[in-house]
């Protein structure tokens, strides 16, 4: 067992993350005086129950702790409520909670404790709140400054949903993260009909079963018109979703969109670009909607996806004649990001086309795991001239040979290459 505890000099920070502290150790470190000047304290991993909470809440040297992560602990009701409830956890910004065993009852002390007035980001990520814990933090007066909020996984549901739209309060609210929470468009509907979620620049949700309907009661709601950031991965779309989003009057400012795991395929992209919806879209991710060749060329030769600075087209049937494409292209002379990794059968003729590209010369990162270029491609990558800038390379699976590495490993040419992954 430990006896000290080292802090850094003139740091605000202090991690203990990962290490696990018994009860004598945590009592230890709460009577340290030293912890008077951190701001941030991570205890995430470290096995912090709610015996460990109430030291904690009762640490007179946590008056100035503004950022506190407790995340993937065994902290209960009583732990979040003594956490919560604590005098000497007043200057709290940021408090992070995922992976507790967090209920109904600790979601309700988090909403009713004075304290939280000051808080602006809360992590209650893979806890089983519910819907009673989802209406009880929405109906909150004490969580109205609220920035980010994260309740992914949290068993909530379209009654969940329902009940914090409803109640909701804040007005401030701007990364929303509602991802496998199993909502359905019945749940979309009526969250899509609240007006306080108009300051939101970021919404997660993934892995839930939004559907097509989900996504076009979003799109035809006012009330997105800030929005930034979609994340819509697994959620059972089809190209009528991407038809919805191409047509929507409020969503004209997606930067990031993330649809990955659907049924897009090359037809819902061809009506993706037919509006200036998707112009200042700069991260896009379409892997796994089975776009071929076709759904490839129409994102490569489309003029309003001249922004985009990463693409990730993994695992959806590219082909060397997708791979073509983008080398030719036009527009995506911004990409910094390409991943066209897992099942894109890209061969050697393909490695060739990427590493001849001038389009390409801006690129950083360039992910093939997974395909069939063989020593032919690597080495058409290790001679490329178009991409010295190039930091990270993923050539994993390619079927290549201590020839083919070894072309990689003492490449010329790449002489930005950082990080080579191949074997």
């Amino acid at each position: 067992m430990r006896t000290s505890f080292y802090f850094p000099k003139k740091s605000s920070r202090f991690e203990l993350k990962d290490q696990k502290l018994t009860f004598e150790e945590l009592r230890l470190l709460t009577e340290d005086a030293s912890l008077s000047d951190i701001k941030y304290l991570d205890l995430s991993r470290t096995g912090l129950d709610d015996q460990g909470a109430a030291i904690l809440a009762n640490c007179r040297y946590l008056t100035n702790i503004e950022t506190l992560l407790l995340d993937n602990n065994n902290l209960g009701d009583e732990g979040v409520f003594l956490i919560s409830h604590s005098p000497c956890l007043q200057s709290l910004v940021s408090l992070k909670l995922s992976g507790n065993e967090i209920g109904p009852v600790g979601s309700k002390a988090l909403a009713i404790a004075p304290s939280m007035t000051s808080i602006k980001t809360l992590d209650l990520s893979h806890n089983r709140i519910e819907s009673f814990g989802a209406k009880a933090i929405g109906q909150s007066d004490k969580l109205v400054n609220l920035e980010s909020l994260d309740l992914t996984d949290t068993g909530i549901g379209d009654d969940g949903l329902k009940s914090f739209a409803e109640s909701f309060i804040g007005g401030k609210l701007d990364s929303f993260y509602l991802g496998g929470n199993n909502f359905t468009h019945e749940g979309i509907r009526i969250f899509s009909e609240v007006p306080n979620f108009s300051s939101i620049t970021s919404l997660n949700l993934e892995d839930n079963h939004l559907d097509d309907q989900g996504i076009e009661l979003l799109s035809e709601s006012p009330n997105f018109s800030n929005l930034e950031e979609l994340r819509l991965r697994r959620n059972e779309l089809t190209a009528d979703s991407a038809i919805a989003l191409a047509n929507s009057t409020s969503m004209v400012n997606l930067k990031k969109l993330t649809i990955e795991n659907n049924d897009i395929r090359a037809d819902g992209i061809k009506e993706f670009i037919k509006t200036d919806n998707v112009k200042n879209i700069e991260y896009l991710d379409v892997s796994e909607n089975q776009l071929g060749p076709e759904g490839v060329k129409a994102i490569a030769s489309s003029s309003r996806f001249s922004n985009l600075k990463q693409l990730i087209l993994s695992n959806n049937g590219v082909l060397d004649a997708g791979a073509q494409a983008i080398a030719s292209s036009k527009i995506l002379n911004k990409l910094e990001v390409l991943h066209l990794d897992c099942n894109n059968w890209i061969e050697a003729s393909g490695a060739k086309a990427l590493s001849q590209s001038k389009t390409l010369s801006n690129l950083k990162e360039l992910t093939l795991a997974l395909n069939l270029i063989g020593d032919e491609g690597a080495d058409y990558l290790a001679n490329s001239k178009n991409l010295s800038n190039l930091s990270y390379l993923n050539v994993v699976g390619n079927r290549l040979s201590a020839l083919g590495e070894a072309a990689l490993f003492s490449s010329v040419e790449l002489k930005g290459l950082k990080n080579l992954e191949y074997f």
